[in-house]
C-alpha cells in the first residue's frame, strides 16, 4: 500500500516500522496548515521507487526538479520533508517510475464556440481567487500547470472531445516553480511522436479566460462521475474518463505510443534503450528488474538456446537497468525530433555450463570462445573457487570443501 502524506495539516499516515528506511523520516510529521497554497495528499508508493529496489539507484529527479528543496538525497537515502513541500505537484511529474501521484484535478470544460478544457495555475489571478477557504481546488485550478502529464492531457482531450487547452498562468519566467522541462515541450514531444490530431495548448490572458469561463459548464456531479466509471465506454467513444490520480504517466504515454511506433517504423519512442553485445556479460539483471518488460527471454523446448529481446516501445526511461549494470553495456537516450531509430534488438544466446562454478548461464552464440573457458559472469568477474582447500578455523576444527 502506497504511503501517503497529509500536507494541509495533520499528521502523515504511515509506522515506523512497516516503512522503508528512506521513508521514517517523513511518518508521524505534523504539517501546519496552508495559507496560499491548496490542500491535498502525496501518494508515495514505496515499492515503485528505485531507491527502496535496488540499493545502488542513482535517480534523483525529484530532488533536481523541487523548488524548496524537499526532497533531498544523502548516505542515508532520500527523504522528503513536508514542512518544506510548497505542493506544487512538480517531482509527481517529474518521477519516471510514478511513485509519486496526487489526486487529479477536475477540469473546467467550454463548450463554445468550440470545446475548450480551461486549467489555470494557483499562482494566477483566477488561481488565487477560486481556491476555498480550506485551500481546496476548483474546478479548472491545479498547483502548477507543469505539473500536468501529457498523458493527463490527451486523456482529457478524448474525455471531453476538445480541440484546445486554454492555459492560464502567473509569470512562468519569475516563478521560483519554474521547471527545466515546462509542459509545452514535453507536449510538443508527444504531438511530434503521435502524429494524430490533437489538441493545442494557448496560453491565455485574463480577459481571454474570462470570456472563456463564462461558457463553462458546470463540474460533473460525483454521482455522473461514478456511473461513468461503472459504465462501459460506448463504440467510438472516449476510451476512459478523468483519472482519479495524477502521476508522470510514462507508462500510458509508452502504451499509447506502441502502436505508432509500430505502424510507422521512423516515429522514436520517447525512451531509447540500447545494448552493447560485446560489453554485456548476460548476466539477466535487467531482464528480471525492468517494471515494464522491456526484456525478454524466449527459450528453445530443450533449454539450450534462447533469444533475448529487446524492445524500447516498452521502455519509460526509469534508469534501473543501467543502475544495476556493471558492466555499462545498457545507455538510455530520449531521441530528439523525428529521426529514425532502432526500437528492437535480438541476440541469439547459448546455454553453457561454468567450467569453474558448474552453474548454468547465457551466451551469445556467433561469439567465439575457448571449450575450455566457459565461466559464468560471476566467475569472469571474481575469484574462481579452489576445491579441497583445508581450512584452519582456529579451534582444532578442519572443514573439507
Amino acid at each position: 500500500m502506497p504511503d501517503t502524506v497529509t500536507r494541509s495539516g495533520g499528521t502523515a499516515r504511515g509506522t515506523q516500522q512497516s516503512a522503508p528506511r528512506w521513508l521514517r523520516g517523513l511518518v508521524a510529521i505534523t504539517v501546519p496548515a496552508p495559507t496560499l497554497h491548496p490542500s491535498g495528499e502525496l501518494n508515495i508508493d514505496a515499492d515503485r521507487c528505485a531507491h527502496t529496489r535496488i540499493a545502488r539507484a542513482t535517480c534523483q529527479h525529484c530532488v533536481d526538479v523541487c523548488p524548496t528543496q524537499a526532497w533531498h538525497i544523502d548516505e542515508d537515502g532520500l527523504t522528503f520533508d513536508a514542512e518544506h513541500c510548497d505542493r506544487c505537484d512538480l517531482c509527481v511529474a517529474a518521477c519516471p517510475h510514478e511513485a509519486l501521484s496526487v489526486p487529479a484535478p477536475v477540469a473546467k470544460v467550454c463548450l463554445t464556440p468550440q470545446p475548450q478544457v480551461l486549467m489555470a495555475c494557483d499562482h494566477s489571478s483566477h488561481g488565487l481567487s477560486a481556491s476555498g477557504a480550506n485551500g481546496n481546488h476548483a474546478a479548472g485550478v491545479t498547483t502548477c500547470l507543469h505539473s500536468l502529464s501529457p498523458a493527463w492531457l490527451w486523456d482529457q482531450a478524448q474525455y471531453h472531445k476538445a480541440l484546445e487547452f486554454l492555459l492560464l498562468s502567473g509569470s512562468c519566467k519569475q516563478c521560483p516553480r519554474r521547471p527545466e522541462q515546462m509542459l509545452h515541450t514535453r507536449w510538443q514531444a508527444w504531438v511530434d511522436r503521435t502524429q494524430q490530431p490533437s489538441p493545442r495548448l494557448t496560453w491565455a490572458t485574463s480577459a481571454q479566460w474570462a470570456a472563456a469561463v463564462q461558457n463553462a459548464k458546470p463540474p460533473e456531479s460525483p454521482r455522473r462521475k461514478l456511473l461513468l466509471k461503472l459504465m462501459p465506454s460506448a463504440p467510438g467513444g472516449p476510451a476512459k474518463a478523468a483519472n482519479a490520480s495524477l502521476t508522470s504517466g510514462r507508462s500510458a504515454a509508452a502504451a499509447h505510443l506502441r502502436g505508432q511506433v509500430r505502424a510507422a517504423p521512423t516515429v522514436p519512442p520517447f525512451w531509447s534503450v540500447t545494448l552493447d553485445g560485446q560489453k554485456c556479460n548476460w548476466c539477466m539483471t535487467c531482464l528480471h528488474l525492468c517494471p515494464n518488460r522491456a526484456f525478454s527471454m524466449t527459450s528453445s523446448k530443450t533449454g539450450d538456446r534462447g533469444l533475448f529481446a529487446l524492445d524500447s516501445t516498452l521502455c519509460t526511461g526509469c534508469g534501473l537497468c543501467t543502475d544495476v549494470c556493471d558492466v555499462h553495456a545498457l545507455a538510455i537516450s530520449e531521441p530528439v525530433g523525428t529521426n529514425h531509430r532502432e526500437t528492437s534488438q535480438l541476440w541469439r544466446l547459448g546455454n553453457h555450463v561454468c567450467s569453474a562454478c558448474g552453474t548454468r548461464h547465457w551466451r551469445p552464440i556467433d561469439v567465439r570462445t575457448s571449450e575450455t573457458d566457459t565461466r559464468c559472469p560471476a566467475c569472469l568477474g571474481g575469484k574462481p573457487p579452489k576445491r579441497h582447500r583445508i581450512i584452519d578455523d582456529g579451534a582444532s576444527c578442519v572443514a573439507q570443501i
